[in-house]
């Protein structure tokens, strides 16, 4: 038998392995979410929410994060070629990058097959709380402190100033006693120390208010922004494997 037919046997042995390898216990996984209100122009409130997928894995870390794909038609009325929308559905680019490094890899599979090289702090910026302190928003007056579970702590702050439709006046943050990864601590300089990475869940409140619009006198419902992270258990092993060796390579093949 010759050394050419070992080959694919070989490389099938080193694949199952490698996916062997990795375990649930050796990724962490945590889902950021946000819950964002958008007031419209009549006065009504709409919801916008959002969730990304975070995985970490040796000192790579992973963003599954989701968009709206739109699928277009070509058409034609007369003289006028368009493209018309026929249908909508949900989809992931991963973003890799090794942890201290500058730049990541961008992947949109199967739209791209190839990578796109971003900063790391850009994307990080619309997925984790990082670079979102707390305490610009005004809201740093401290009325109380309240246990709600055997883990939990929920402290509640208020504005002491004037604040207008566009302005939370208060805010409740949810502490956990078991620390989080520094990826998804706040960069909150007001904070103690020991609090930021406690954080697992931000609600914002807009209280009721009214305003004029088009000349009408107008009641604008409370509104609650929240921004939490949770710790997810399950994943989907062969494709978080698939795209981590895939980013390892694109690395050593110097697309960085």
């Amino acid at each position: 038998m010759s050394s050419k037919t070992l080959i694919i046997p070989i490389a099938i042995i080193c694949s199952f392995l490698i996916t062997c390898k990795i375990k649930q216990s050796d990724v962490e996984i945590v889902k950021v979410k946000k819950s964002i209100p958008i007031l419209l122009i009549n006065g009504e409130v709409n919801y916008f929410t959002d969730s990304t997928e975070i995985y970490r894995y040796k000192d790579m870390v992973l963003y599954k994060i989701p968009y709206l794909f739109v699928s277009n038609e070509q058409q034609q009325e007369g003289d006028t070629i368009f493209m018309r929308p026929i249908s909508t559905e949900i989809r992931h680019k991963k973003f890799v990058f090794t942890k201290g490094e500058e730049f990541g890899l961008m992947y949109d599979f199967p739209v791209e097959k190839k990578s796109v090289r971003l900063n790391v702090d850009s994307i990080s910026m619309g997925v984790t709380f990082k670079h979102f302190k707390l305490h610009d928003l005004g809201i740093d007056s401290l009325i109380e402190i309240q246990p709600l579970e055997s883990n939990v702590i929920r402290e509640v702050y208020k504005s002491l100033l004037p604040h207008n439709i566009s302005e939370p006046d208060s805010m409740f943050l949810y502490y956990s006693k078991i620390p989080r990864k520094e990826d998804f601590e706040f960069d909150d300089s007001l904070l103690p120390t020991n609090k930021r990475n406690k954080i697992f869940k931000v609600e914002l409140i807009f209280q009721a208010q009214q305003k004029q619009i088009n000349g009408i006198l107008k009641a604008i419902p409370r509104r609650v922004l929240t921004m939490e992270t949770k710790t997810l258990k399950k994943i989907d092993r062969d494709e978080i494997l698939s795209l981590f060796k895939r980013f390892e390579m694109d690395v050593a093949a110097n697309k960085m």
